[in-house]
């Protein structure tokens, strides 16, 4: 148990730099005085069944909090004492000397913090204005999982599934405002929830006759939310299918390579659209190390990255770094030459979907780096 005292301020405003370089204030709207006090007086009182087969653990978190906010600019003086509670149970259930069943439950209360409640507009990137209600977001998050975990260590066969369920709740909606030069968001006091579920599984096996390990995993995740847009308030399903396949190859005793490709599909669809918004993508990974000596080691890693997207030009990217470290007899120093992004890549792009926002990035990258390290004790 214990307590704990927070005070802040949040302070901003906008200027706008006239043709006659007269510096103006924007509006009384673009400028925040917040200030915050948040008490809180919290126990926890933890539970756990030991045992062999069956295991389990019980928290139950309480938390009694005041918080009070004010901004005379907006004439904004409130006050907000809750009683949270926050409990979370942990099961165990072992099938067998290696396989066990599991589940997991828990509540969160997420009470907002001063982030949430300026109103007055700031700036967040050059394209992107924020501003908030009066009114504290209040979220809640509950979670329901349950998973099967399978070994078989003498074969090297290791397995799981699992699947799971997220309950967002919030008391209020971000309303985004779109126009060709600028990008308004404002939370407004509305009761939403978003709901995902996700179903994943894994698999390993190590080929005593290959002297490889095989793994592979496989993932499926649906999102419903309600965005509000220009006014309009729409019902999203985003679904994002996950796949991947890896080998670690040991070859003799002083080479191993490694290679892990992931596919990534992206789909995002709402009933007041005629057709679904997907990203498809693709990133290969493979490595080579070769220690022909204990006291030298060489390594090169390539990365590869495919981004299909239709109304867009695909994205293709490859990615090499190579290193070489040495570290001679009876010395007490050691040499290490690195060399990143090979290939001298000085721009990199990609694509990401979310509901109703699809972003287009744009990064500027150095080019080729090469450094030579040199590590010693005296």
């Amino acid at each position: 148990m214990g307590f704990s005292v927070q005070s802040q301020k949040l302070g901003s405003d906008l200027s706008v730099a006239q043709l006659d370089n007269m510096i103006d204030k924007v509006s009384d709207s673009s400028m925040n005085n917040l200030s915050w006090n948040r008490t809180k007086i919290y126990a926890e009182a933890d539970y756990d069944l030991p045992g062999t087969i069956l295991k389990a653990s019980l928290s139950l978190p309480l938390s009694l909090q005041q918080i009070k906010y004010s901004d005379s600019r907006f004439t904004l003086n409130k006050q907000l004492t809750r009683l949270y509670c926050n409990p979370q149970l942990k099961i165990k259930y072992q099938v067998s000397a290696e396989n066990h069943l599991y589940l997991l439950y828990y509540y969160r209360n997420q009470p907002g913090t001063i982030e949430d409640i300026y109103q007055g507009y700031i700036l967040k990137d050059y394209l992107t204005l924020y501003a908030n209600s009066a009114e504290l977001t209040e979220k809640g998050n509950q979670k329901v999982s349950a998973g099967f975990s399978y070994r078989k260590s003498l074969l090297l066969l290791f397995a799981s599934l699992n699947i799971s369920y997220d309950h967002f709740t919030a008391n209020k909606i971000a309303s985004e405002i779109i126009t060709n030069t600028l990008q308004r968001q404002i939370l407004l006091p509305y009761t939403n929830a978003t709901g995902s579920w996700s179903v994943s599984s894994t698999a390993s096996k190590y080929s005593f006759a290959l002297k490889t390990t095989f793994s592979t995993s496989l993932q499926w995740q649906s999102t419903r939310s309600i965005q509000l847009q220009n006014g309009q308030l729409l019902p999203y399903n985003t679904i994002t299918k996950t796949g991947s396949l890896g080998a670690n190859i040991k070859v003799g005793e002083h080479m191993a390579l490694d290679y892990m490709t992931t596919f990534i599909q992206t789909t995002s669809h709402s009933s007041a659209d005629a057709s679904d918004n997907h990203i498809n993508q693709l990133q290969q990974q493979a490595s080579v190390e070769y220690n022909p000596l204990t006291n030298v080691q060489f390594k090169l890693l390539g990365q590869h990255y495919l981004t299909q997207r239709t109304g867009n030009p695909n994205l293709k990217y490859f990615f090499a770094d190579g290193l070489i470290k040495f570290k001679p007899y009876k010395w007490k120093t050691s040499f290490e030459l690195s060399a990143v992004n090979i290939l001298n890549v000085k721009v990199y792009r990609s694509f990401n979907l979310s509901a109703n926002t699809f972003t287009a990035s744009s990064y500027t990258l150095p080019g080729r780096i090469v450094l030579l390290k040199v590590m010693f004790k005296l």
